[in-house]
């Protein structure tokens, strides 16, 4: 019996969800090379959406945002109990090894621009509350928030 493949999107060797992906869950193993690569996570849903045997890896937002018409996977740790993704699972680390925070880099010399720096600052005062979530990211703590400032305050002081 020939075996079928399908050639599902998925992101390009470049992105960083392919290289998460490749080294939290595959490790030491190959990925395969018989897909179609797209950083475009929307052609990626939608080739998941067509083919039952399709698979596809993008960020919570774009589950969230379309649960309806794909489904995610279930992981378990070290033989631990299967965990369903949710806004919960990756905010407390249980969906592993599939949940990661995400960063944002800024340059310091940028930061002795003013302009920079208030962005900087409007950013880090929001990235607890609704905004996040609405747009299916995972708010972070403000214990996490608070450090982050607190970075932010430790960098502009280098520099201003």
């Amino acid at each position: 019996m020939a075996r079928r493949t399908h050639r599902t999107p998925r992101p390009d060797a470049g992105a960083g969800t392919l290289d998460y992906f490749a080294e939290a869950v595959l490790g030491d193993r190959s990925h395969r090379t018989d897909y179609a690569g797209t950083e475009q996570d929307e052609t990626v849903v939608e080739a998941v959406r067509r083919s039952r045997y399709a698979m596809g890896y993008f960020g919570f937002a774009y589950y969230v945002r379309n649960r309806d018409a794909v489904r995610a996977l279930a992981t378990a740790a070290d033989g631990g109990a299967c965990v369903r993704p949710s806004f919960e699972s990756a905010r407390t680390g249980r969906y592993v090894p599939l949940s990661r925070p995400l960063y944002v880099y800024v340059d310091r010399a940028a930061l002795s621009r003013r302009v920079v720096r208030e962005f900087v600052a409007y950013y880090l005062d929001h990235v607890t509350g609704d905004v996040v979530r609405d747009v299916g990211y995972v708010p972070v703590s403000e214990r996490t928030a608070r450090r982050n400032r607190e970075r932010l305050r430790s960098a502009v002081s280098e520099v201003v």
